[in-house]
């Protein structure tokens, strides 16, 4: 009976404490998830993305929160592989310090956070101070469960089974470990293994190398959890899982071998009740400065082991034309169907231009080839575009009808140039830079990327006006545009100055940096071109936007 009791207090405290966790992430999210997600996107360097990262882990009480924030925004492409794997790394030392915060539990904190929390929750009028309610409740409710998990473990203390387990644990440091890094997995919360390691110590149940081997097993078994959460999310996602397995699953293991070498000079400190937490916030600070370091090298190599996925079948891409030559006698119809078929080549364009920065890294020829040769379905669009709209025209169609169909088959020359530049100059400097040896500089394919990005970012958009024509939407995508042919003169001037150091990476990929850039401010004028014609079939002056 005694047992059962314990089982059931225990697994009640385990659940309050992740509703807990959950709840105060709820808040955050609720209250600043917009906020989280743009700090996030725009942390485009990885010393600024460790520290978004951190401030993301501990305003979310989640690293793999963190973590499956920036998968989504990693497959959309606004951010690099080298960010999102120090975002994600940051985000573990966040989530630490917020246990760190938890863990001291002074005797006040507790009915002050219950009573300020409801007060919030339920008499607020703002939304944010809902949440911000919402947040302190959730800490009360941490401090709640981690009482209850200390009551149900003190009858422990007296158990005959318990001097059995510390025996067998404390000759096999493997032990707690493993154990550790299977509660963090099952319960997919660091925090919450932690915090119940901090229990442990604090109630003197285990000895310190036990509790210690059982939180760098807890740092173990949470990196495992976005592996199983993002492994089905693509080749992105998967590499930013498996960048986060691999960099805190080896720290935690080589941590663990010299657990032994450092017991003794710190024996003071690591048997303390803050023991658990001081090794916790250690370590992951290490792993967030190493992480940090390792992250483009180990991006690069990732990006290697697992390559972008190319689709095999037309229709995955939308090779197959769309339009409807049924429709033809019913013009409004038509043209919806010529509006689709546009859309659809846009996708072409789109899935060619995607990956090429992920690609120039990895110096993958073979993707670069494959891209390249869609260009081919491109040119097919445009041409039975063409022949659709004459077709329509022969028609007799009004004056409107002709004078939409015209613009439509407007855009589709301005994406098909687009394909041109992807596959005739843009596609083919990977192999250039195969062949001759040629290796960027950080800063400067930092600078690809970005201005990549903000290409791929106009792409959309210009998607966006072939649905809309909205004036005010082609007046922005003008205004980006301009912005990126600024970028582009930045990126110039900053690999200029490179060379003037005479820095050897930057004297070597002189041509093929400069040639990059040009044929990406190449294509972005060509996808932007459509808003400048949406503004003058508007009768809008192009230079105001």
């Amino acid at each position: 009976m005694a047992i059962l009791t314990f089982t059931l207090m225990v697994t009640a405290a385990v659940g309050l404490l992740l509703y807990a966790v959950r709840m105060i992430r709820t808040g955050v999210e609720r209250a600043y998830m917009g906020r989280l997600e743009r700090a996030l996107g725009h942390a485009r360097s990885v010393p600024l993305a460790t520290g978004v990262g951190a401030l993301l882990g501990f305003g979310l009480q989640s690293a793999t929160a963190v973590a499956l924030l920036a998968a989504g925004i990693l497959s959309s492409g606004t951010l690099g592989l080298s960010a999102a794997i120090a975002s994600s790394i940051g985000a573990e030392f966040g989530s630490a310090m917020i246990v760190a915060a938890l863990s001291l539990r002074p005797d006040w904190l507790l009915p002050v956070v219950l009573a300020v929390g409801t007060a919030l929750f339920l008499h607020s009028e703002t939304p944010r101070t809902k949440q911000a309610g919402r947040i302190l409740i959730g800490i009360g409710l941490v401090l709640v469960s981690l009482g209850l998990l200390r009551d149900a473990t003190e009858p422990f203390r007296q158990s005959s089974l318990l001097p059995i387990l510390v025996a067998h644990v404390a000759g096999d440091p493997l032990a707690p470990f493993l154990l550790g890094a299977a509660v963090a997995f099952l319960l997919h919360s660091s925090v919450a293994t932690v915090l119940l390691a901090v229990t442990l110590a604090a109630e003197g149940l285990f000895e310190t190398a036990a509790v210690l081997g059982f939180v760098l097993g807890a740092n173990a078994g949470a990196s495992l959890v976005p592996l199983r959460l993002l492994a089905p999310d693509g080749p992105p996602a998967l590499r930013l899982a498996l960048a986060l397995a691999s960099t805190r699953g080896v720290a935690a293991l080589a941590a663990l071998a010299a657990l032994p070498l450092v017991l003794d000079p710190f024996a003071a400190l690591l048997s303390s009740p803050q023991g658990p937490v001081v090794l916790h916030l250690t370590f992951n600070l290490a792993v967030a400065a190493l992480g940090a370091g390792v992250a483009p090298w180990v991006g690069r190599f990732l990006i290697r082991l697992v390559p972008d996925r190319l689709p095999r079948e037309p229709e995955e891409i939308g090779l197959v034309s769309v339009l409807e030559p049924e429709v033809l006698d019913r013009p409004q119809l038509a043209l919806a169907s010529m509006r689709r078929e546009v859309l659809r080549i846009g996708e072409i364009v789109e899935h060619m231009a995607r990956p090429f920065a992920n690609i120039l890294e990895s110096g993958d020829v073979a993707a670069a080839e494959r891209l390249a040769a869609l260009d081919r379905y491109v040119n097919q669009g445009l041409f039975a575009l063409r022949r659709y709209a004459s077709a329509l025209q022969r028609r007799g169609v009004d004056e409107s009808i002709f004078a939409e169909s015209r613009a439509l088959l407007d855009y589709a020359i301005d994406l098909e140039t687009g394909g041109d530049i992807l596959s005739k100059r843009l596609l083919p400097l990977v192999a250039e830079k195969v062949e001759k040896g040629i290796r960027f500089s950080q800063e400067g394919h930092g600078e690809i990327r970005e201005l990549h990005d903000h290409v791929m970012d106009n792409v959309g958009r210009a998607f966006d006006l072939v649905l809309t024509t909205d004036v005010d939407a082609a007046h922005e995508l003008i205004g980006r545009r301009n912005e990126v042919r600024a970028l582009a003169r930045k990126s110039r001037r900053a690999h200029l100055k490179r060379m003037m150091e005479g820095r050897e990476e930057s004297l070597d990929s002189s041509d093929l940096h400069i040639e990059i850039l040009d044929a990406l401010d190449s294509l972005d004028t060509e996808v932007t071109a459509i808003a400048a014609q949406i503004l003058e079939r508007s009768g809008v002056d192009v230079m105001s936007g």
